[in-house]
């Protein structure tokens, strides 16, 4: 082995082989933060991607769940209306009353157009020796929508009570002696059917006497009962409506006709128990 010394250390020192040191070129630099950056708009986009997902699934959780309550109660309640046997107690009344004017339109983006309208409803039941009057309207903030209220009212079962004041009970009740139920209603109708399905209305389908049309609507009396009643409800998206809330009665209907992507329809046809056609 060969050594230097001293008076040729320099001449070593020159034929000494330096290791090359590793790095990294500016293009390799630029492609790696590149890729980086491309993964890290993947990430966010995604997580906006499912943020905004789970944002939308507990909106609509909110409306179904709403509606799906209200839903329930009606189908609930209206199942055990009996009909009164007296000629001029009013035993299940479904009446629109602004009249066929209130229709509000909704355009659909295909054509047409999603007719709304907002119905009370009344009807009695009987549990042992107690009628109860019960019915639902609905408060309308301004054209198109408003809130729903439950009201009830009690009558002991004697052959001289008049059944007929359960109904004018309904007719003085308040929101002060009233339930609320939803807020948000854009639509709620009842359509009758007989045993076969067959709609007893619109009006001039009978000439029943205990099977009347009523101004917007239709009434039964006496022992008739329809066999079926369809119950439609349409609610709005919680975040529209509060929207909706904080605008001026003419803003409020414009913004409001072009929401039919955030209202959600629900129907069902109820049985009722009592039923009796003549």
């Amino acid at each position: 082995m060969k050594t230097c010394d001293t008076a040729d250390s320099k001449v070593c020192a020159t034929r000494r082989v330096c290791p090359r040191i590793a790095g990294l070129s500016l293009v390799e630099i630029m492609v790696a933060i590149t890729l980086l950056s491309v993964i890290m708009i993947g990430l966010f986009a995604a997580f906006s991607t499912t943020q905004r997902a789970l944002r939308m699934s507990a909106s609509q959780t909110d409306v179904l769940e709403g509606a799906r309550n209200t839903m329930s109660l009606l189908v609930r309640d209206l199942s055990e209306a009996a009909s009164t046997d007296q000629p001029y107690a009013i035993n299940l009344l479904v009446t629109n009353p602004a009249g066929p004017a209130s229709v509000f339109s909704m355009p659909r983006p295909g054509g047409g157009a999603q007719d709304n309208a907002l119905q009370d409803v009344f009807f009695v039941t009987r549990k042992n020796d107690l009628w109860t009057g019960v019915g639902y309207f609905v408060l309308i903030r301004t054209e198109g929508v408003g809130t729903l209220y439950r009201h009830t009212s009690v009558m002991a079962h004697t052959p001289n009570n008049d059944l007929s004041k359960l109904y004018g009970n309904f007719t003085l009740a308040q929101i002060t002696n009233s339930a609320r139920v939803a807020e948000g209603l854009v639509h709620l109708v009842v359509r009758a059917f007989d045993s076969v399905g067959n709609e007893y209305f619109p009006p001039g389908s009978t000439n029943d006497i205990a099977i009347l049309p009523w101004p917007t609507g239709f009434v039964f009396t006496n022992q008739a009962m329809p066999s079926y009643l369809e119950v439609e409800l349409g609610m709005l998206d919680p975040k529209v409506y509060n929207q909706f809330k904080s605008m001026s009665p003419a803003a409020g209907v414009t913004f409001l006709r072009n929401q039919i992507g955030k209202l959600y329809l629900f129907r069902q046809r109820i049985p009722i128990l009592n039923h009796h056609e003549p």
